[in-house]
């Protein structure tokens, strides 16, 4: 997932996998007052000297505010009921838009 979102937000959680080598930071995006909606961004961070990761942006949510992630192990995560490999997977909400 490439989109203009690194460093946007503000953290509001983080969650390390059960390995400790990754985080999963939620950003609540909140720009637009009474024009635009809160969005939630989910990132994934290396950690323990592991530079794989730098604010990868896996997950992308329109109309929300918060964000329930879960690790199901260390490759993947769990947000909002959708499971993402974090190596291979994304979600973006504009893709299920009109369909």
């Amino acid at each position: 997932m490439t989109y203009d979102l690194q460093g946007k937000g503000e953290l509001i959680e983080s969650v390390t996998s059960p390995n400790g080598n990754y985080l999963a930071n939620v950003y609540l995006i909140n720009e637009g007052g009474a024009t635009v909606a809160p969005q939630i961004r989910v990132a994934i961070d290396s950690q323990n000297g592991n530079n794989e990761f730098n604010d990868k942006t896996i997950y992308w949510e329109y109309r929300i505010d918060n964000a329930d992630v879960m690790w199901i192990d260390d490759e993947h995560v769990k947000i909002n009921d959708k499971g993402l490999n974090i190596h291979t997977d994304s979600y973006n909400y504009k893709d299920y838009i009109n369909k």
